[in-house]
């Protein structure tokens, strides 16, 4: 019997990619979101009206490319103008094409289907990539136990043993078995760990509720079993 912690890995906090205010926040907590769903939008800083502009610069060098490519080809003009036209043009495509990217680090989508848990930032923040957290969105679909398991069970607690996962803020038990076993043994504890999975239809068990776990480290069929009470001590 060992003390564990419900866990999952669809939980996370959202960072922005990019410096900048945030501009708007399209969800209330504890709305349900689908996977790529804008969640939040960061200020652009003028960089719609940037991309607008090369793009009409990039449309102007497109076609100056082609004219001078049909002229090469027809051995009309110089190479090098024919060169620089083709140089120009695809080093603005590649421009505008950055520029997208940078644009689309203003909008923060939902990496995965769950429900905003948690807004940490207001609108009007000035947030900074990996330092302001803007929202916490989790999944309580896949949702797994992790314990530490004392050294000396190494050898009889394995993967695919049976597990009783009681939570006694729930009142409820579930019956699920070891998926993953560790590898390294903690030197603070002398203990390794343990995943078990544990399914959640109803959605009552929350992330980090303490359970405990019951692990059979040992079945024989064939032993009889004598209730305690029914023994009876003499003076001998």
């Amino acid at each position: 019997e060992v003390q564990g912690n419900i866990k999952s890995r669809k939980n996370i906090l959202l960072f922005p990619e990019l410096n900048g205010i945030l501009e708007k926040i399209y969800v209330k907590e504890g709305d349900p979101v689908r996977k790529g769903d804008l969640l939040a939008e960061i200020d652009d800083s003028g960089l719609k009206n940037q991309l607008s502009q090369l793009e009409l610069q990039t449309n102007l060098s497109k076609t100056k490319y082609n004219r001078t490519k049909n002229l090469w080809e027809q051995k009309i003009g110089s190479e090098i103008q024919f060169l620089e036209a083709k140089t120009k043009y695809k080093t603005q495509q590649k421009s505008v094409a950055q520029l997208k990217e940078q644009l689309k680090k203003t909008k923060i989508i939902a990496p995965f289907a769950g429900f905003i848990d948690e807004i940490i930032a207001n609108t009007g923040s000035n947030l900074i990539p990996g330092l302001t957290p803007v929202l916490r969105i989790v999944n309580l679909d896949n949702l797994y136990t992790e314990a530490d398991v004392p050294e000396k069970y190494s050898k009889t607690v394995k993967t695919g043993a049976s597990v009783t996962i009681e939570i006694p803020m729930l009142g409820k038990s579930y019956e699920t078995t070891i998926r993953q076993t560790g590898n390294f043994v903690k030197p603070n504890n002398r203990s390794f760990r343990i995943e078990a999975p544990l399914s959640n239809p109803d959605k009552t068990v929350k992330i980090n509720l303490t359970t405990k776990l019951k692990i059979n480290d040992y079945s024989n069929y064939k032993a009889i079993l004598i209730p305690l009470r029914i023994l009876k001590e003499d003076s001998k």
